[in-house]
């Protein structure tokens, strides 16, 4: 059973861009009930939207980002119309991208 507050230690861990989003998650994890008692709403992307909004950055902003903080900035692009006229925040931390991974 899933729900809030449940912990899963059977999530199956994929290869992605975003390794800091990947898989399985811990018992008694901090963030899990930060994430929990504060998100207001989940964004769904994908592998290929995770590139090209990391790519994004790189080329108009000159900024590396990590898959994870792709992640982010996806959600936020995907639901931006939405948020027109209100305050939004999307945290977009850490290199810990190698160079080479841009390039596939």
């Amino acid at each position: 059973e899933w729900g809030a507050g449940f912990v899963r230690d059977d999530v199956k861990e994929y290869d992605t861009l975003s390794d800091g989003t990947a898989g399985k998650l811990e018992p008694n994890l901090v963030n899990f009930a930060l994430c929990r008692d504060y998100v207001d709403e989940w964004v769904i992307v994908n592998e290929k939207e995770i590139a090209e909004g990391m790519y994004k950055l790189l080329k108009m902003e000159h900024l590396m980002i990590e898959g994870s903080a792709g992640v982010a900035f996806c959600g936020m692009t995907k639901v931006a119309k939405d948020l027109q006229g209100k305050t939004a925040v999307v945290v977009l931390c850490g290199r810990n991208m190698n160079a080479d991974r841009y390039l596939d």
